[in-house]
């Protein structure tokens, strides 16, 4: 039975190779999964990363054990950041002295570090939400979630989480400011435009530069739709 699910694994995601594009060298394994409309730029590499509807990667990125949602926009030189060494305490920062596994290199008998941090879930080590925009050369540390919305400025250096629709930049990333007010945030969130269908946003697609308006449109259907049920 394990035999058999792990065939129809590789069947379903070789078919999914229909739903994406891809740059000349570029690179992507069996493990990385697209929802459809996806694009892979010039040279970019995925192993092992899951990416929602229209999420595309530019130029040379390579990313590992990350789960990408809907509408995101990944820039150029965009890198995933794995292992860890001890900061402090320690003597030394060399894995020969905390990590048995590291033969021959290693002088313990047993690991007193632990060099991974934790994952997402069992599959990926970093978890982007929907309609989330990273510029260009940012590295993102394993363990990171970035929440719905959310802006990574260039060259960022992202060692914790970003809030939803929080704007991160710097080394390490800190709050820039929010793109919106907090009942606003709690509106998009709540809302999730990104689960609606292409047919609905084609319609609306002409509120998105503004999000009151996008509200007073909205309330105006439903307005309308209790009208005619009465």
């Amino acid at each position: 039975m394990r035999i058999k699910k792990m065939i129809e694994t590789i069947i379903s995601r070789i078919k999914n190779r229909g739903k994406m594009t891809c740059d000349a060298e570029a690179i992507v394994d069996i493990n990385t999964v697209f929802e459809g409309r996806n694009k892979i730029g010039l040279g970019a590499e995925t192993f092992h990363c899951y990416f929602g509807y229209r999420s595309y990667v530019a130029a040379r990125s390579r990313l590992m054990f990350a789960k990408i949602g809907k509408y995101c926009s990944i820039g150029q030189e965009v890198h995933c950041i794995f292992g860890q060494h001890p900061a402090q305490d320690y003597l030394s920062t060399h894995p020969s002295f905390y990590s048995e596994k590291n033969k021959p290199m290693s002088y313990v008998k047993k690991d007193t570090f632990d060099d991974s941090r934790r994952r997402i879930n069992s599959e990926y080590s970093i978890c982007i939400g929907n309609d989330v925009w990273i510029g260009d050369r940012v590295s993102i540390m394993e363990g990171v979630t970035i929440g719905n919305g959310a802006i990574i400025a260039a060259g960022a250096v992202v060692v914790k989480n970003v809030a939803p629709y929080e704007i991160v930049g710097g080394v390490p990333a800190k709050r820039i400011r929010m793109r919106f007010e907090k009942d606003e945030v709690e509106y998009l969130q709540k809302f999730k435009w990104w689960d609606k269908p292409e047919d609905w946003l084609y319609r609306h697609s002409v509120c998105f530069v503004d999000i009151a308006r996008l509200k007073d449109i909205l309330a105006q259907e439903e307005e309308d739709v209790t009208k005619e049920v009465k």
